[in-house]
């Protein structure tokens, strides 16, 4: 999943976004106060978890997880009809960069889409092997092409997502951020120190909360927000103190709520001036957007969920 992430980063580039919470549960940084870690206790706690994590790759060896995926996406054809042709070359030049031009098309024209991806991921030698990987149902129908692309981008180790080089794990990674702990809580019986960071970058928005289970040194809940979107993750203890992700969400946010509104108010005007191509019906929809019905408006939503077996 990770590669979706980093693949909509770049689609977004210099793009303003909005991030919306997929559900009430994301627990999501609403308050987040950052304190100087003068001590580096938030970094000693971080140690821990990247010793930990490389310790429980080696002991990874003879699970498999199985992983249901959902993709959502309603009034994607909007953003063609409605975004600056300059915005438009950004998007489909960043996806083409990546390789993810079918997709992003596909997804571009479509009013609706609801798909479901299934794979099998078998554990060996820290790595992780895809087996059975297939779009089970889409609607409407996928192209070929289209259901390549997606599947290439879902082929990530869900332990690399959370516990790999490119997370938080890596210092080098959280030089980006002021750090501090924000609470301690107890769950389940579990001792949990909530750790939140804050992107020096104040353009990104980016917040981002880490559960992280006392002892055992696993991340229960990741959190974050920034101006490409949310994203959640829960993880649970799969055995011995081998904390993996179970339910992941991303809520991507190709562009701004604001600006594709505004955007919106003028194509309406516009088409009641003078004939345009848009249709009747595209039409009553952007004016339902404009006059504030939130059941109308792009947005992308994709979920995971994954359960774990020893062989």
């Amino acid at each position: 999943m990770k590669k979706i992430l980093i693949f909509l980063l770049a689609v977004a580039g210099s793009i303003d976004a909005w991030a919306q919470d997929i559900e009430e549960r994301t627990r999501i940084l609403d308050e987040v106060v950052i304190m100087p870690d003068a001590s580096g206790r938030a970094n000693a706690i971080m140690g821990q978890v990247a010793l930990r994590a490389k310790e429980n790759r080696a002991r990874m060896n003879g699970f498999t997880a199985r992983a249901n995926a959902f993709l959502y996406s309603q009034d994607m054809d909007f953003i063609p009809q409605v975004m600056p042709g300059k915005i438009m070359f950004l998007l489909k030049m960043a996806a083409r960069l990546t390789r993810h031009g079918a997709l992003l098309d596909y997804a571009l024209e479509q009013q609706k889409i609801n798909t479901q991806l299934y794979a099998d991921i078998r554990y060996a030698d820290g790595k992780a092997t895809f087996h059975n990987q297939r779009v089970v149902k889409s609607t409407p129908a996928m192209p070929k092409k289209v259901q390549e692309q997606l599947l290439s981008i879902a082929s990530v180790n869900p332990y690399d997502v959370i516990y790999g080089e490119g997370s938080l794990l890596n210092p080098k990674n959280r030089e980006k951020y002021d750090v501090s702990i924000q609470e301690t809580i107890v769950e389940d019986g579990d001792t949990i120190k909530v750790l939140a960071f804050r992107n020096k970058n104040e353009k990104s928005k980016e917040t981002i909360l880490l559960h992280i289970v006392e002892g055992d040194w696993g991340i229960k809940h990741m959190a974050v927000k920034s101006r490409f979107g949310s994203q959640i993750m829960d993880c649970t203890n799969v055995g011995n103190g081998i904390y993996l992700p179970t339910y992941y969400a991303l809520n991507p946010n190709p562009v701004s709520l604001d600006e594709f509104l505004a955007e919106a108010r003028k194509k309406v005007a516009e088409a009641k001036e003078k004939p345009s191509r848009m249709t009747r019906k595209t039409l009553d929809r952007l004016e339902k957007v404009v006059n504030g019905d939130r059941k109308y408006y792009p947005r992308i939503e994709i979920k995971c969920r994954l359960s774990y077996y020893k062989r």
